[in-house]
C-alpha cells in the first residue's frame, strides 16, 4: 500500500511539474496563459509556484488521508447513487440540496479530495502539459489551438473531473452496498 501511494504520488508530482515547466517555456511572462485565475490575480510564476506547492501539500495529505485512514459510514440501504452521496457526506439521509445549506463532514470531504483530485491533476497535468508543449512545437496544432483549443481543453478538463467523481462515489457506494463481501487488498 505504501508503494501505491508513493507512485501515485510522484505521478501527481511529475503531472504538476510537466504542467509548470511547459507553461514557463512556452509563456515566460505569463502574457500567453490561459488559465482564468492567473489572468484574474495577475499571478506572475513565483506567486504561482507557491500556490503550485500548497495546493499540490494539501492534495498530498488527502490522498493520504484517502490511503491509510479508512472513511466509515453507517450502513444503510440505498436504492441510487444520488441517494448515496449526500448520505455519504452528512452520514445520516439527506436530500441532494442539503450541499447548499449544510456544511458536510470534513473527514468525507477529505477523504475524497484525496481521491478525486489526486487522480484528476495527474491527468489534467500531463494533458495540459502535452497541450503546451505540442504550442510549443507545431504551428500546425497552433492554428488548431486558436480555433477554441482553450474551450475543447476546459471541456475535457471537467470531464475528467466529472468522471473521477463519478467513479469514486460509484466505488464508495459499492463497498457500502457489500461491505459484507468486500475483501481489502492486503498491506
Amino acid at each position: 500500500m505504501y508503494k501505491n501511494f508513493l507512485i501515485i504520488c510522484c505521478l501527481l508530482v511529475i503531472s504538476r511539474s510537466y504542467d509548470f515547466i511547459t507553461t514557463y517555456l512556452y509563456t515566460p511572462d505569463l502574457k500567453n496563459e490561459t488559465n482564468v485565475l492567473v489572468k484574474a490575480f495577475n499571478l506572475n510564476y513565483y506567486s504561482l509556484f507557491f500556490i503550485q506547492i500548497s495546493l499540490l501539500s494539501f492534495v498530498i495529505y488527502c490522498f493520504y488521508f484517502y490511503t491509510f485512514r479508512k472513511y466509515e459510514i453507517p450502513k444503510a440501504n440505498f436504492t441510487s447513487l444520488k441517494d448515496f452521496i449526500p448520505f455519504f457526506h452528512f452520514k445520516k439521509k439527506e436530500k441532494f440540496v442539503a450541499f447548499l445549506y449544510k456544511q458536510p463532514i470534513i473527514s468525507s470531504i477529505l477523504y475524497s479530495v484525496g481521491y478525486i483530485v489526486t487522480y484528476s491533476l495527474i491527468f489534467i497535468g500531463f494533458i495540459v502539459g502535452t497541450s503546451t508543449l505540442l504550442l510549443l512545437l507545431s504551428e500546425d496544432y497552433k492554428q488548431i489551438y486558436k480555433l477554441g483549443g482553450p474551450y475543447v481543453l476546459y471541456t475535457i478538463l471537467v470531464l475528467i473531473v466529472l468522471f473521477f467523481t463519478y467513479k469514486f462515489y460509484k466505488k464508495e457506494f459499492f463497498k457500502s452496498v457489500n461491505k459484507e463481501k468486500l475483501i481489502l487488498p492486503s498491506e
